[in-house]
């Protein structure tokens, strides 16, 4: 593949394109941001190839638009799963933040895509051979039976380079359901997370996952009491709350855990949970010319910290530690 490496009507050229996009995402869709076989990954165009004029549509969406922006770039490409690219909606084109926080990845990743496109284009065998085996069709048994047989050996091979590079990731999903909590809840796991789960499991006789929940509920409580203290000064002056601002309709609110952590320390363990949230609420605000709906957009990191003691029949929670001021939302009047 040589030239300007950009998405376009040849399909070799554009499944190498895939191929680099889908490592460089980590093998993970970037809307529901569950790791992926390369067979269910596709490109996504951030902002769509239907529109009239792209760049006039970026430019109305994001803050500054790369130099030279073209929808086919890199800087507009990403990795998304099949389900993902059927089902999603327009609402992260009317999010200005979300958009933003997408965009900015895909830029921040185009060179390594360029890099990678480039040394499976220009011939290296060995990148040309592991991008088709990444890419081969593992329902078909004897494609099965050959990745039992050989794939140990890359696998070594790989951890020979860089031990850190051998792993992988596993996801459990949980709707929470309760008394003023509605939300999702994602969980993913690599080698240092399921060294967590069995650590709390066999220390303290206390799951995870339970303790995830225990965590959203608190991360979900703040969130409202700060989207509660944002809606209160209305879009302006004249402006006030129609009803209670906790009162704000959530939509969408989903918590992805990504990384997990616990360490043994000074006769107790001492847990960090750390991810992404995501949410879409809506409240009504009423003034003395009119009434509006608020639409308020909800994505960042957050982050959880907390010390257990160290003994099973009184595994108590002696200290804890919730951030979420990292987050950015986004209130369009």
């Amino acid at each position: 593949m040589t030239g300007l490496i950009r998405y376009g009507s040849n399909a070799r050229e554009n499944s190498i394109l895939r191929s680099a996009l889908a490592t460089v995402a980590g093998y993970q869709c970037y809307s529901c941001r569950e790791p992926k076989a390369f067979v269910d990954l596709e490109i996504d165009h951030l902002i769509p190839r239907s529109s009239p004029d792209a760049l006039v549509r970026a430019e109305s969406i994001i803050l500054s638009p790369p130099d030279g922006f073209h929808v086919d770039d890199p800087e507009n490409l990403a990795a998304i799963c099949g389900s993902c690219n059927v089902t999603k909606s327009q609402k992260n084109l009317r999010s200005k933040l979300l958009f933003q926080i997408q965009q900015d990845t895909a830029v921040r990743r185009a060179d390594e895509v360029r890099r990678l496109v480039s040394s499976i284009g220009s011939g290296h065998r060995i990148a040309s051979y592991l991008m088709r085996a990444a890419q081969a069709d593992l329902t078909d048994p004897s494609t099965r039976r050959a990745f039992v047989d050989f794939a140990p050996a890359i696998v070594q091979q790989l951890a020979a380079v860089d031990e850190r590079h051998v792993d992988f990731v596993t996801v459990q999903h949980i709707r929470r359901q309760d008394i003023g909590r509605d939300f999702d809840l994602q969980l993913s796991l690599d080698g240092k997370g399921r060294f967590a789960r069995d650590l709390l499991a066999t220390a303290l006789d206390r799951d995870l996952m339970d303790l995830v929940q225990s965590v959203g509920d608190e991360i979900v409580d703040e969130l409202k009491e700060l989207v509660r203290l944002k809606l209160s000064y209305g879009p302006k002056d004249g402006y006030s709350l129609a009803s209670d601002p906790g009162s704000a309709d959530v939509h969408h609110l989903e918590l992805s855990f990504d990384a997990v952590e616990v360490t043994r320390r000074n006769g107790a363990l001492h847990y960090e949970l750390s991810g992404c949230l995501e949410s879409w609420m809506t409240s009504f605000v009423t003034g003395e010319l009119e009434d509006r709906q608020a639409d308020i957009w909800i994505f960042g990191p957050f982050r959880a910290l907390g010390t257990f003691a160290a003994n099973p029949s009184d595994a108590s929670l002696l200290d804890e530690e919730l951030s979420i001021s990292e987050i950015d939302l986004d209130i369009d009047w």
